[in-house]
C-alpha cells in the first residue's frame, strides 16, 4: 500500500562499476550496471548499442567477439558507444527490461524514448548489426554521410568480417580441441578408474592370498597336533591292546570250559526232558482219571442237590399237614 501511494520507492539491485577506463590504443565494450546506466546509456549525445547477456547463457558468451568487432568499427567515433549489462546482476525499470537472452538494444542519440530491438530474423553479425546501427542512429547516420561509404570503410568493413570470420574459425578449432581434450580426458578419467579398479581387486586378492596363508599356517599346526595326539592315543591303545590280549586268552580258556559244563548240562537236560515226558505221560493219565471222577462227583452233586430240594419240600408239606391237623382237633 505505501508503495502504490507513492511512499515507497523501488531499490534496484546494482553490480559494481569498473573504475579502469579502456585505453585509447585497445579495442574494449563498457560494462554497465544500474548505477551508471543513465550516464552511460542515455547519454543524448551519443548512439548506444547495448547487449543484455547472463553468465549462464552459452550465446551470450559467443556473441563475444561479434560485439568486440563492432566496437573495433566505431573505436574511433566517440558518439558512438557499444556496452554490455549483465542482466543477473542488475535491475532496471519495467521499460528497459528484457524477456529473453541475448538482446541487442540500440538507444540512438536525441531520440532514447524510441530504443530499437535487433530483429531475431536477421543473423547476429557484425555486418548486419553495423548495418542496423546506420539505419537507425544519428551519430553513426552521419559518419556514414561524411564518410559517403568510402572505400576504404567498405575495405575496413570486408577486413573487419574477415577477422570475424577467422576469429569465429579459430574458435570452432579451440571448441574442436576442447571436446577432444574433454574426450581425452574422459578416456584417461575411465582408464583410471579401471586401473585403480585393478589395483583394489588386486590388492584384495593379495589381502585374501594372506589371510588363506595364515589360515592354512593355522590349520597345519591344528592338524600336526591332532596327528601327534592320535598317535599318543594309538601308542596306548596298542599297550593296551597287549593286556587285552592276554585277558581274551583267560577269557577264551573260561570259555571253552563252559562249553564243556554246558556241553554236560545239555546232556542232563536232555534225559531230564526225557524223564519228564514219562511223568507228562502219567499225569495226563491221571488228569483224565480225576476229570472222569470228577465228573462223577459232580452227578452226585447234582443228585444231592435235588435230593435236598426234594427233602425241603416234604418238610413243609409235612409241616402244613401238622397245621391242619392241628386245628382240625
Amino acid at each position: 500500500m505505501a508503495y502504490m501511494a507513492g511512499n515507497l520507492a523501488r531499490r534496484f539491485r546494482s553490480g559494481r562499476a569498473r573504475s579502469r577506463k579502456c585505453p585509447p590504443s585497445q579495442t574494449c565494450v563498457i560494462e554497465v550496471v544500474t548505477s551508471n546506466f543513465h550516464e552511460m546509456v542515455l547519454d543524448e549525445t551519443k548512439d548506444v548499442l547495448l547487449l543484455y547477456y547472463t553468465p549462464w547463457c552459452g550465446y551470450c558468451q559467443a556473441l563475444g567477439p561479434v560485439l568486440l568487432t563492432v566496437a573495433r568499427f566505431f573505436q574511433n567515433m566517440s558518439d558512438v558507444t557499444i556496452a554490455r549489462i549483465n542482466a543477473d546482476e542488475n535491475d532496471l525499470p519495467w521499460e528497459l527490461y528484457v524477456t529473453q537472452y541475448p538482446s541487442f538494444l540500440f538507444f540512438p542519440a536525441y531520440r532514447k524514448d524510441f530504443s530499437i530491438r535487433f530483429p531475431d530474423s536477421l543473423a547476429r553479425t557484425a555486418a548486419n548489426i553495423i548495418g542496423f546501427m546506420f539505419e537507425h542512429g544519428l551519430k553513426a547516420r552521419k559518419v556514414v554521410e561524411d564518410f559517403c561509404l568510402s572505400e576504404t570503410v567498405r575495405n575496413q568493413m570486408n577486413e573487419l568480417e574477415t577477422s570475424l570470420r577467422q576469429v569465429e574459425e579459430e574458435k570452432r578449432l579451440i571448441e574442436v580441441k576442447l571436446r577432444e581434450a574433454l574426450r581425452a580426458k574422459e578416456l584417461w578419467n575411465h582408464r583410471r578408474a579401471v586401473a585403480f579398479k585393478s589395483l583394489k581387486q588386486t590388492q584384495d586378492d593379495l589381502t585374501k592370498e594372506r589371510e588363506l596363508r595364515v589360515a592354512s599356517e593355522h590349520l597345519n599346526k591344528n592338524l600336526e597336533r591332532q596327528r601327534q595326539e592320535v598317535e599318543e592315543k594309538v601308542l596306548k591303545l596298542v599297550a593296551g591292546s597287549k593286556k587285552v590280549l592276554i585277558d581274551l586268552g583267560a577269557a577264551e580258556a573260561k570259555l571253552n570250559e563252559k562249553e564243556k559244563q554246558l556241553t554236560r548240562l545239555s546232556f542232563a537236560s536232555r534225559r531230564i526232558v526225557a524223564e519228564n515226558e514219562e511223568l507228562f505221560e502219567k499225569l495226563k493219565k491221571k488228569e483224565t482219571a480225576l476229570q472222569g471222577e470228577k465228573k462223577a462227583v459232580l452227578e452226585l452233586q447234582k443228585s444231592l442237590t435235588a435230593l435236598r430240594r426234594r427233602t425241603t419240600q416234604l418238610e413243609i408239606s409235612n409241616n402244613i399237614l401238622r397245621t391242619k391237623l392241628k386245628n382240625s382237633s
